[in-house]
């Protein structure tokens, strides 16, 4: 059954270092998770990123957007019923982020990508 919910949390820019593989670069991004990540998952996504992480139920963890990826951090589900969207930059290249929404036609990734867009 569809509802609002109401996310309130911080975006961390989750940069690439200087050389590293798709593979490497994912693996340190699993690390920073706390989730596994293993060489037959990997390899069954055809070393594409965005694949591999639509497989591993990261959703809500991390976020595609421009080109980049960021950690969803300091996450907090809140109470639903106040429709709001705040997205602002912060000093850590990152972004802090206020959403509440309808979830019966959107979901907490598609209303990062659409504030970013304003």
């Amino acid at each position: 059954m569809s509802d609002y919910e109401n996310h309130r949390g911080r975006l961390e820019l989750f940069r690439r270092q200087e050389n590293e593989t798709d593979k490497n670069y994912t693996q340190r991004l699993f690390e920073k998770l706390g989730e596994p990540f293993t060489e037959e998952d990997w390899a069954e996504h055809e070393d594409d990123i965005r694949e591999f992480l639509s497989w591993q139920n990261t959703e809500e963890k991390v976020f595609y957007v421009n080109n980049k990826y960021y950690l969803n951090v300091d996450h907090k589900e809140l109470d639903p019923y106040d429709d709001i969207q705040e997205l602002e930059g912060n000093d850590e290249e990152g972004y802090t982020y206020y959403m509440r929404f309808y979830n019966g036609g959107t979901c907490l990734n598609e209303m990062i990508e659409e504030a970013f867009e304003k």
